[in-house]
């Protein structure tokens, strides 16, 4: 079985995955809604104020209270420049939260008509001098991850 994400050497240029940016182009305005607490945990009774989030572009998809960006695809060192310049960062799933929010992106929105899955890059790399993998932030997997 092929896997959902490539996490090869980013510098063999001839692996291309989809860019999948998050970042942090995200507002949040207060909300006043109201809702019966009663069936919801004592730690959640005393919230009365949400907020409700937006993402700044439109072209930005919020997921939880993240934007994501689909983009081209793109060998690994320009998936991460294109997120830079677009003010985000290629998405680092670094919990399992993150990862299912990445994998439902990719099931949801680049799925091919035959049900195979476009392959998308994430920010887990061996670039360093030492040759061991870190996320792209220059976080060492631990673990957590």
């Amino acid at each position: 079985m092929e896997p959902l994400f490539h996490r090869m050497n980013p510098l063999q240029q001839n692996m291309r995955g989809t860019i999948l940016c998050t970042g942090f182009n995200v507002s949040s305005s207060p909300s006043t809604k109201s809702s019966n607490c009663s069936s919801k945990p004592k730690h959640y009774q005393n919230v009365k104020v949400s907020r409700q989030f937006t993402c700044s572009d439109q072209d930005w998809l919020l997921f939880g209270t993240s934007c994501y960006k689909i983009g081209d695809t793109l060998d690994y060192l320009a998936a991460t420049t294109a997120c830079s310049d677009l003010g985000g960062f290629i998405i680092m799933p670094k919990t399992t939260e993150e990862m299912d929010i990445a994998i439902s992106l990719q099931k949801n929105l680049l799925m091919y008509s035959d049900g195979t899955i476009q392959q998308v890059w994430i920010g887990f790399n061996k670039i360093s001098s030492n040759g061991t993998w870190k996320w792209a932030d220059g976080s060492e997997l631990n673990k957590l991850n």
